[in-house]
């Protein structure tokens, strides 16, 4: 199966993304191609080519949610590497409204496994479509930040929260 990809600059630094013809599979913030290619052959992804081409409607949503004007998605995901229970954290996580956040024990409830919160935590800190999957309005019980996996980490999750809480009541 052929994977695709590209890379944008945003307010981010650069970001990177890769597809297959089932969707969008992976979103890098920060990193470099070599990164992507790692991660992609971690998943069994291989080979690659550069189509920016096939990312415009990706890109397009993306530009307008750093701008302020999208709430949410509607990019088709490709979930084929994704265990069952990814997947079902990870569909719970898309339905967090924008500029609202959730703790991973909410989650972890609203899937059907109440003592699953840090194995909610987990399946965030691996998700590869950030962004995408807005892993990011994850939040502790104690309604701290817990790790972001981008460059900055926290920061990056913060300035995230603050886009969304800043245009959420436009």
């Amino acid at each position: 199966m052929t994977t695709f990809y590209t890379n944008i600059e945003s307010v981010l630094g650069t970001i990177w993304f890769a597809e297959t013809e089932k969707g969008l599979c992976c979103v890098e913030i920060g990193g470099d191609e070599d990164a992507l290619h790692m991660q992609m052959k971690r998943w069994g992804r291989e080979p690659f080519l550069w189509e920016p081409e096939r990312f415009h409607d990706t890109i397009s949503q993306l530009r307008a949610y750093f701008s302020g004007m999208r709430c949410a998605f509607t990019t088709p995901i490709d979930w084929r590497r994704h265990t069952p229970f990814q997947r079902r954290v990870r569909e719970a996580v898309i339905r967090v409204p924008y500029g609202e956040t959730r703790t991973y024990g909410q989650i972890a409830r609203e899937i059907g496994s109440p003592n699953a919160a840090r194995a909610v935590g987990r399946a965030n800190a691996t998700n590869p479509l950030s962004i995408i999957i807005p892993c990011h309005r994850l939040i502790g019980t104690d309604g701290a930040l817990r790790g972001y996996r981008a460059p900055d980490g926290t920061i990056t999750k913060e300035w995230l929260l603050a886009l969304e809480s800043s245009t959420s009541t436009q």
